[in-house]
């Protein structure tokens, strides 16, 4: 299965829907992200723990609990996947592996985000997953992926906003990136 690393670099509010948040999952590079909607309870939720400062300061949620029964066991969860994704859903799978046995369970792509957070499992999106719904940073917006990746695009975007894009993916250490932006540029001067 071929998959990408992540991790959890952030919690975006939506300015357009009450109570709607986006996890930021990001690959090791940070040059994407992958956002996963929640609502305001598992944004809460992942806030809280990520703020956290001291174990027991508050009362244990559900994750907690979770967390704590893993242990308790003798489980570990050496990776955590999220494997589909459908209409803006996405699909997690948390492995165990007990001292006898390997364990696939399903969860939302939350509760399995709070998971990872709690045991610190590498989480990870199956490639086909995240080629669908990557994002990179262009400035202040989000672009998807496959848009921004674009000759299309490309062509759409002013000479000054190529060379920033340029600067941006080679300061990334994404030479294949900055060369296409490169690329765009010389073919536009010799015009």
């Amino acid at each position: 299965m071929n998959k990408i690393k992540v991790t959890l670099v952030g919690i975006s509010y939506s300015l357009s829907q009450q109570g709607i948040y986006a996890l930021m999952l990001a690959d090791e590079k940070r040059k994407y992200r992958v956002p996963v909607i929640v609502g305001e309870t598992e944004a809460r939720a992942i806030i809280t723990k990520l703020e956290q400062k001291q174990p027991g300061t508050r009362r244990p949620d559900t994750h907690d609990l979770i967390a704590d029964m893993i242990e308790k066991v003798g489980a570990t969860v050496p990776a955590i996947d999220i494997y589909h994704w459908d209409a803006g859903v996405y699909f997690a799978s948390i492995h165990l592996l007990l001292p006898h046995a390997k364990v696939q369970v399903d969860a939302r792509a939350s509760d399995a985000i709070m998971i990872a957070l709690h045991t610190g499992a590498p989480l990870y999106i199956l490639r086909e997953v995240f080629e669908k719904t990557a994002m990179i940073i262009e400035g202040d917006e989000l672009i998807p992926k496959s848009l921004a990746e674009s000759d299309e695009h490309r062509e759409n975007i002013s000479n000054e906003q190529l060379e920033r894009l340029m600067e941006e993916a080679a300061k990334r250490e994404d030479y294949e990136q900055a060369s296409r932006y490169r690329d765009q540029l010389n073919n536009r001067k010799k015009k």
